[in-house]
């Protein structure tokens, strides 16, 4: 016998539980029918929290049900503010060898959103590239436990959910994804150290050289230029020569300059986070940092007078 409650009431009851037997009430022990509903006293949350050292660590809490949570005692726009709150943030798996990492790894790096559950925890799957349908080479992040043995139990990288072709492994049994400790290949004996799995927004807590964050950010900064200019073409070109051939072309040529006004925001959030832990470790490196946002601002201009 593990557990001792005097009461005689018809049910089970929730709370006044002794364990062991002849211990004292364990006040946050409980005893709740499995599907909980709002009227019961108690509801179990998850409350995952962000470590940049250890990635994400979750505590079981009970506390009471509030309005909001009931789906009642709140407007709709408030409610939709809680929950978009409560969502988890997306995760990104990043390699402080950019594009110098080894053969493979550009294939695991991107970001991963939340898709579905998989041996009672959560699973991710890389986002699709913008405006693909279909993902001809999916890539999800899974946890396995070791019902087919001990070697095969953490978290994974791979095609499929369970699926024979993996790419990288974490060999932790952790509530979420490791922030690091990934071996690429799984049979590699050595963790890669330049990779890093963070929620979207962190990457400047990636420990990396001086060095290495400046190619970094030059190679954001490279891309986004990239990815405006090709936009500025297509719209010069639109306007120019299809704009009476093809009714849309406008349109598309709008939506396009509207895509890159965000990769290009995007990426001066990226280089001023950056820009920040180089002059607070009084690097020689944060010269290049006005220059690159100077870069940056042109091209926003550009695609914003372009609109």
């Amino acid at each position: 016998v593990w557990g001792f409650n005097p009461a005689t009431t018809p049910q089970p009851p929730d709370s006044g539980w002794r364990c062991p037997v002849d211990g004292p009430v364990q006040d946050k022990l409980r005893c709740l029918p499995k599907v909980c509903r709002p009227h019961l006293l108690f509801v179990k949350q998850e409350d995952p929290t962000y470590n940049s050292c250890a990635g994400f660590q979750s505590k079981p809490i009970w506390k009471r049900p509030r309005g909001d949570e009931l789906g009642a005692g709140l407007p709709a726009a408030k409610r939709a503010e809680c929950k978009k709150y409560q969502e988890l943030p997306t995760l990104v798996m990043i390699s402080t060898q950019a594009s110098e990492a080894p053969w493979g790894t550009q294939r695991v790096l991107g970001e991963y959103e939340h898709h579905g559950q998989n041996h009672g925890r959560r699973v991710f799957r890389k986002r699709r590239p913008p405006g693909a349908e279909f993902d001809e080479d999916p890539v999800y992040l899974f946890y396995w436990d070791e019902r087919d043995g001990r070697d095969a139990a953490g978290w994974w990288l791979g095609n499929r959910i369970g699926g024979v072709e993996r790419y990288a492994w974490a060999a932790l049994d952790s509530f979420m994804p490791p922030t690091r400790f990934w071996r690429m290949p799984c049979t590699e004996a050595a963790v890669r150290q330049d990779l890093w799995l963070v929620p979207t927004g962190h990457g400047e807590e990636v420990q990396m050289e001086d060095h290495d964050r400046l190619a970094a950010v030059n190679a954001i900064v490279d891309s986004a230029e990239s990815e405006a200019f090709r936009a500025l073409e297509l719209s010069q070109s639109v306007v120019s020569d299809h704009i009476d051939q093809v009714p849309e072309a406008p349109h598309v040529a709008i939506t396009e300059l509207q895509e890159k006004t965000k990769i290009v925001e995007d990426a001066m959030n990226f280089l001023r986070r950056h820009g920040q832990i180089l002059r607070r470790a009084n690097s020689s490196c944060c010269q290049e940092i006005p220059l690159l946002e100077e870069r940056l601002q042109v091209v926003l201009e550009s695609v914003q007078e372009e609109l």
